[in-house]
């Protein structure tokens, strides 16, 4: 999907002098609070036609506004660090959407700036859809939202030794004790199953206020983390071999009762007219606030290496949400 003329995201930028060389950091270094206070208003600006470099000095882009990178930890999906805490974007197969989802929103801190810089543009396909996630939450029916706020979401995350990612890739440690300790501190409950299976649970909200602008965000990986997001044959393949509850990732309601498909498509719905997805050029620059937008990734043909980095970390307290139980 392009972006229709009625939406207002992401704010492109082009340099001033149009030459193609400007140094975009010198550009963010020179103003951050302006580039802060368009983020507040529109929620992500795409930098284009500056010096085709700063999409591979990420690190340097984070600095600028203030900030210092952040380490990919809690991992839900697969990435390389490239250096100085700058990853690659997830790394599934090319013929795979990733559905809209905020950043690391299942854990106890997440990131308040994502930071997206394209090293190699695809072929086809291959952009980074937004969804301005005040417009969802405002689009989305009184009921599910109401009880959303009141029992928030209840993530489900199985590694298994052999399927996805690890527990010791996710925890950043293969030592059982470090493991339960840090789970401990973020309000995450582990299980030890047998055969090397580790289960964790979390509770948290799905919707916030925006520190700032303190509007009410849909906040949080419902649709990323249902079973009905998995390609069909995926999803075929592991429940030959899984049965559901065993499955790499669950959502459900944070009582523990299930979300339905239908809930899933409705969201769905819901974001296909308010949802932006900006071809790439080789060179340009994403700044997002991972509160006022959710962000994916189209299926593309061709090479295709976008960059990744996150700064201005963030917790529940932050947002003036309580974590639901």
């Amino acid at each position: 999907m392009t972006l229709p003329a009625q939406l207002p995201y992401p704010v492109i930028q082009l340099p001033a002098d149009g030459s193609g060389t400007a140094d975009l950091v010198q550009e963010i270094r020179a103003s951050p609070d302006t580039v802060t206070a368009r983020l507040h208003e529109r929620g992500a600006i795409l930098f284009r036609g500056f010096d085709p470099g700063s999409a591979q000095r990420l690190d340097a882009v984070v600095r600028a506004m203030g900030g210092e990178p952040l380490r990919y930890q809690d991992a839900a999906t697969p990435r390389t660090e490239v250096g100085g805490r700058v990853y690659t974007s997830t790394d599934y197969p090319a013929s795979e959407v990733i559905e809209q989802h905020n950043e690391a929103c299942y854990g106890a801190d997440w990131p308040r700036y994502l930071y997206f810089g394209c090293a190699i543009a695809a072929r086809t396909g291959g952009a980074t859809p937004l969804v301005d996630t005040r417009a969802l939450a405002a689009a989305l029916p009184t009921e599910l939202i109401d009880r959303l706020r009141e029992v928030g979401v209840r993530y489900v995350r199985t590694y298994h030794p052999r399927i996805g990612l690890t527990w010791q890739k996710a925890f950043g440690t293969d030592d059982r004790a470090e493991a339960e300790a840090w789970c401990a501190s973020r309000g995450t409950s582990v299980e030890w199953l047998p055969g090397g299976v580790v289960r964790t649970t979390a509770v948290r909200p799905a919707l916030v206020r925006h520190p700032d602008t303190g509007e009410e965000c849909w906040f949080n990986q419902v649709v990323a983390f249902h079973p009905e997001s998995l390609p069909r044959d995926l999803r075929e393949g592991l429940k030959a071999v899984l049965a559901p509850e065993f499955f790499p990732k669950q959502v459900q309601f944070g009582d523990g009762t299930p979300i339905s498909a239908e809930t899933i498509d409705l969201i769905r719905r819901a974001e296909q007219p308010i949802t932006a997805a900006v071809p790439w050029h080789t060179g340009d620059v994403l700044i997002v606030d991972n509160l006022l937008m959710s962000h994916g990734r189209q299926a593309f043909t061709g090479d295709r290496r976008v960059l990744v980095a996150m700064s201005h970390a963030l917790t529940w307290q932050d947002v003036r949400a309580e974590v639901a139980a």
